[in-house]
């Protein structure tokens, strides 16, 4: 009786053991989310060049990106030329636990808007593949592009090539380039976006 009473009790531990050994073990991994990117501007820039978007695009269109760290460049409608390095990241999907699958990451679009002043990030997390015509919400438009500058275009161009565009040596200061580091942070993500402004050899004479 003893016996059975102990092996009845053993049975149970190792029910309760397999139990919390399954409940502990990873399930399966959800899905990474995935990142776009935009380019918007107030006034149309005299050139653009972002190698990781398509040869022509279009102002607030997203585009689906790789997660990394990349380079653009572009020329202001004040011919100021930045050129910079810009780094984007994904949100990864968790681990479930036992038999329950984990949750599928958001996915995050960003954007970058060109502005006179130099560009400015922007970033906005969404539900997985929650917008079919990747159209995000978009930040406006920035302090400093508010009223048309002198010798801009009344209206902007829906779309740019992007092509490279190596500043001139005679129209820029090359050897005195102003640097920039802007960070940028909220729930969850940290960003930074830093390169060079050019700026224009008569403003320097001003």
């Amino acid at each position: 009786m003893k016996s059975k009473r102990l092996g009845a009790l053993a049975g149970g531990f190792v029910l309760f053991a397999s139990l919390l050994l399954g409940l502990s073990a990873c399930g399966s991994r959800g899905s990474d989310g995935r990142a776009y990117l935009a380019l918007d501007w107030t006034y149309t820039p005299k050139s653009v060049y972002f190698p990781m978007l398509p040869p022509v695009i279009s102002a607030g269109m997203y585009y689906q990106h790789p997660a990394g760290t990349y380079y653009g460049e572009y020329t202001a409608w004040n011919w100021d030329f930045y050129s910079f390095w810009y780094t984007l990241t994904i949100n990864e999907g968790t681990y479930g636990y036992g038999s329950w699958p984990g949750e599928d990451g958001a996915d995050r679009f960003y954007l970058i808007y060109l502005t006179g002043g130099g560009p400015e990030l922007y970033c906005y997390e969404l539900s997985y593949r929650a917008l079919e015509g990747l159209e995000a919400p978009g930040p406006g438009v920035p302090e400093g592009e508010s009223s048309p500058p002198p010798g801009s275009e009344a209206d902007r161009q829906p779309t740019l090539r992007s092509d490279p565009r190596s500043p001139e040596p005679g129209r820029y200061d090359l050897d005195n380039p102003e640097e920039f580091r802007r960070e940028y942070s909220g729930p969850g993500w940290s960003l930074i976006l830093e390169g060079k402004r050019y700026p224009l050899r008569e403003d320097l004479e001003r």
